[in-house]
């Protein structure tokens, strides 16, 4: 009986092991406000009054928390919470016309999730305007490290003699598609210019273009293609959902390169309308206009597959991809929140994670060339001719 104890003994000295405390800290809840209306005391104290207390947190802002300092403390202790009560790092604002809302959202959660995977402390909100008086009033508020303004082409006006005091940062428009020329105004537009240099460099004579009737965007792309050699020109109008008119009689574009310079959806209409006409051009090409993954649900593989379509997208980390991911922003395909991070990294002189830098206050993108096949999207590989 002693030998087997002295045994058993023996086997859990063997196989014991050691309790002692993990060095690793707690991980910290970050509260991540995804509502893009302001909540302002009276909103924060209907959400204590109901016990919401994951809205509270998530919507609680620096301005409000001696108001509420007592619950928000207790709150953020038992949560584990990282608290607003610590040094900020830095503040960003995004600024946009109330039509916007869910591009601003997109930038919202993008930038959320590159600070969160750099696990640095910031604070970012998000605010509407009405016309030019509105955004110069927010532009005038409190103190910030950088602002984030969507706008569209037709709004660039709005960038002539802003009060502005910090960088200020527009993904939405390319530079050189505006008058403006500010020290203190940065651009990530799309360069179309560059991606209908990418197309005409792999693409044959003779071409058709598609483009938009009456955008201003859709003119200017299409002026890209039209410079050095003709090109047959179709203007759409937007309203116009039967295009038979357009194809009936042009089977002469049998053999042409075909440009596609049209939203998405009109894109998908013009495809499905020239195989039902048994037009069967010899490419088929676009710019980022179409990068989209609605592509699949929008057009059938015949239609899409051969489609070659120049994009802006270059390398995304695999961290800061899955984190975005986690915030259902696919970084792969949301141009917004890809520009905004870029933007946001080098202004705010942040260690890099993308390869783009300034130049001219623009941002400076590759252009590589996607090849759209019947359920798959993969890199064109471009010959020593094509080289653009």
């Amino acid at each position: 009986m002693r030998i087997l104890i002295i045994i058993t003994l023996f086997i859990s000295i063997l196989f014991g092991a050691a309790k002692e405390l993990s060095p690793l800290p707690l991980p910290k809840t970050y509260f991540i406000n995804l509502d893009i209306y302001p909540c302002d005391r009276f909103c924060l104290k209907e959400h204590l009054e109901n016990e919401e207390y994951l809205s509270f947190m998530a919507k609680m802002q620096r301005k409000y928390l001696e108001d509420f300092k007592e619950e928000y403390q207790r709150l953020a202790s038992l949560l584990n919470a990282h608290s607003l009560l610590l040094a900020t790092q830095f503040r960003i604002a995004i600024l946009y016309p109330k039509r916007l809302k869910k591009y601003a959202n997109k930038a919202f959660k993008a930038l959320s999730a590159y600070l969160l995977q750099k696990d640095l402390h910031f604070e970012i909100s998000s605010q509407s305007f009405g016309d030019k008086a509105d955004l110069f009033d927010l532009l005038d508020q409190d103190s910030r490290d950088l602002t984030i303004l969507l706008i569209s082409y037709n709004e660039s006006k709005l960038l002539e003699d802003l009060p502005i005091s910090t960088p200020l940062f527009v993904p939405t428009l390319y530079k050189y598609y505006t008058n403006v020329d500010s020290p203190s105004i940065y651009f990530g537009g799309i360069d179309y210019p560059a991606q209908a240099k990418a197309l005409k460099a792999i693409s044959n004579d003779p071409k058709a273009l598609f483009y938009l009737k009456n955008s201003y965007l859709s003119t200017k792309i299409t002026q890209e293609f039209n410079q050095s050699t003709p090109v047959r020109l179709y203007a759409v109008d937007n309203s116009v959902r039967n295009l038979a008119n357009y194809f009936k009689n042009s089977k002469s574009l049998d053999g042409y390169t075909t440009i596609y310079n049209t939203p998405l959806v009109k894109t998908a209409l013009i495809l499905s309308q020239m195989r039902l006409y048994k037009i069967k051009p010899a490419q088929k090409l676009s710019t980022q206009i179409n990068y989209n993954p609605k592509l699949f649900h929008l057009t059938q593989p015949k239609d899409r597959s051969g489609l070659l379509i120049a994009t802006n997208f270059g390398h995304i980390p695999s961290l800061l991809y899955a984190q975005a991911l986690a915030f259902d922003e696919d970084l792969a395909f949301e141009w917004i929140g890809y520009s905004s991070c870029i933007g946001m990294e080098n202004l705010l002189d942040l260690p890099k994670l993308f390869q783009e830098i300034f130049v001219d206050n623009q941002v400076r993108y590759e252009t590589n060339i996607k090849q759209i096949k019947a359920y798959s999207i993969e890199e064109y590989q471009i010959l020593p001719s094509q080289e653009f």
